[in-house]
């Protein structure tokens, strides 16, 4: 049986997420780690978050689960170093205008430390 990982997603992302241009999300290392296979159940809040409804935005079956760190010198997917243009496309299907884009929004989410999480991928 598959298990079901509810995902909550700001509107800047959801709107992506909606319309198929997002089908992945860098997150911090969860307790339960999905599998390939498990069902990403993406939602964003209706308003005000924690009191306000959830909206869904679909359901997605996880196809691919990878180790994802942002270090001073760049991006590392599975341990492996991204190239320059790999970075650019990567931070582009995330949801950001490009690589520049997601360090600052790491930076201000997540302060300026090494971040380490995963990344799901799905269909």
């Amino acid at each position: 049986m598959n298990r079901r990982f509810v995902r909550m997603f700001k509107p800047r992302f959801a709107a992506l997420v909606l319309t198929g241009a997002k089908k992945q999300t860098v997150r911090p290392i969860p307790k339960r780690v999905p599998l390939v296979g498990d069902v990403l159940d993406a939602r964003q809040w209706s308003g005000r978050p924690y009191n306000s409804p959830q909206v869904k935005l679909g359901e997605f079956i996880i196809r691919r689960v990878a180790m994802f760190e942002i270090h001073l010198g760049g991006l590392m997917l599975d341990g492996a170093w991204l190239s320059p243009e790999s970075e650019e496309t990567f931070a582009r299907a995330d949801g950001f205008t490009g690589i520049r884009d997601m360090l600052e929004w790491f930076r201000t989410n997540h302060g300026e430390r090494t971040f380490v999480g995963i990344c799901i991928f799905w269909q």
